[in-house]
């Protein structure tokens, strides 16, 4: 995926792991090209940056563990790792878990790069495919009173490769296609960090964007036959029964969602299971992820095969 480089300086954007509201925010010097690899590249010493994330991961964990607790007394029909997940929303901790680097306005970004008419078509059709997985229940308002579910599509154009994500923390009605989508133009999966274009620093890419973004490229990883452009996620057929049930591939482990450890059992559900051969995923305890070459086939798919088994 390629970068592009800003005439002023990053702003990394952090999500503060104990309140949802607060963020702070601090200046970074500009990444070089080389730093945004694929999950292959090595880094041979821990920085101080990546030792401080570790330490905020712990905290959440302990955080989490201790919501956890609360959680199972409440609910001991869901699994632990789905008690989890919500507790954390409710307890108002951190829905992004990667380091996001805000590069820039999707406005001034589009406009230089002379793709304003693909761009607006293709927020458009995910807009509308976004509005159904609310209205079908396939995107339900979560814990922390945002929506759970997202979309993403892969623009390749000339040098141009990104992904249009839809924003982290989405309000359940209406989608504004120029406030709530992200541009993604750089993912590290060794320092598990983004860099994005929205309309602001405080905008930032949907949760679940390294989900997307290894759906993406599990093409040329894995050599498919085709390769996926579009993809719906949602919070629904989330369990191993209901997959097996409707003869869907599902992943063995349940994992927290926005982590290295969620986008590793998807990739290897992936490799399991080509696409087009297979067309939807189920991330055990988490959701499933419909993979689609345009946005109506990737609707039409979900319609068929998701949207009449929502409970």
């Amino acid at each position: 995926m390629s970068t592009t480089s800003a005439t002023t300086k990053d702003t990394v954007v952090t999500q503060d792991t104990h309140s949802a509201d607060r963020q702070r925010l601090v200046q970074k010097r500009p990444h070089e090209d080389s730093l945004i690899g694929d999950a292959d590249s090595q880094t041979p010493k821990k920085s101080k940056q990546r030792e401080r994330e570790d330490s905020a991961q712990m905290k959440e964990k302990t955080e989490l563990d201790k919501v956890s607790d609360r959680s199972t007394q409440q609910s001991v029909s869901m699994s632990v790792t789905q008690d989890v997940e919500s507790a954390s929303l409710a307890a108002g901790l951190a829905r992004v878990k990667f380091e996001s680097t805000w590069k820039g306005s999707v406005a001034d970004f589009i406009r230089e790069h002379k793709i304003q008419d693909v761009y607006y078509k293709t927020t458009g059709e995910l807009a509308e495919a976004l509005q159904l997985l609310e209205s079908s229940g396939a995107a339900p308002v979560a814990e922390d009173g945002k929506v759970a579910g997202n979309v993403a599509a892969r623009i390749v154009k000339d040098d141009l490769d990104i992904l249009v994500v839809s924003k982290s923390g989405k309000q359940s009605g209406s989608v504004s296609t120029e406030d709530d989508f992200c541009i993604v133009t750089g993912f590290d999966a060794v320092q598990w960090s983004v860099s994005f274009y929205a309309s602001d620093s405080s905008t930032l890419p949907t949760s679940d964007t390294p989900l997307h973004h290894a759906a993406f490229h599990a093409a040329e990883k894995f050599h498919w036959d085709d390769v996926p452009y579009v993809s719906l996620h949602g919070h629904a057929l989330e369990t191993e029964d209901k997959a097996e049930q409707l003869g869907l591939p599902c992943s063995e482990k349940e994992t927290l969602f926005s982590t290295p450890d969620d986008m590793h059992e998807l990739v290897l559900l992936l490799k399991q299971y080509p696409f087009p051969l297979n067309k939807v995923f189920v991330r055990k305890g988490h959701g499933f992820l419909v993979l689609g070459k345009t946005t109506a086939e990737t609707v039409e798919t979900f319609k068929a095969n998701v949207m009449p088994f929502i409970a």
